[in-house]
């Protein structure tokens, strides 16, 4: 089966005539209108932008170590947390398996006794 296209150079005149551009059509410009704000990018001072990105960096590295004082309770307690989920993980990867490839699972999922 064929489809109809229409040949390229019988489009409506009005399409033609609207699409162009009419500066007489165009209102004078109003004083009162409200400009838009500049634009940050293109007006962004390299050094400031340098300066900012080093200062955020140095910032986030501080914060960094000044968690690290904290850095061994958090790990112990993630080895605790993994040393009680470790005999677990066969059944709940097995679950996990069966419940996401549509199959549905033929056992519930696991309970983990604490």
């Amino acid at each position: 089966m064929r489809r109809y296209r229409p040949p390229l150079t019988k489009q409506p005149n009005q399409f033609l005539r609207s699409s162009r551009y009419c500066p007489e059509d165009t209102p004078p410009a109003d004083p009162n209108r409200p400009k838009p704000p500049n634009d940050p990018i293109a007006e962004a001072d390299p050094r400031k932008s340098c300066s900012y990105i080093i200062a955020s960096a140095y910032n986030r590295i501080w914060s960094i170590l000044q968690k690290g004082k904290d850095a061994a309770q958090v790990i112990e307690g993630w080895q605790r947390t993994y040393d009680l989920l470790k005999p677990h993980i066969p059944a709940i990867i097995d679950f996990l398996h069966n419940f996401w490839s549509g199959t549905g699972g033929t056992s519930p999922p696991p309970t983990i006794g604490a």
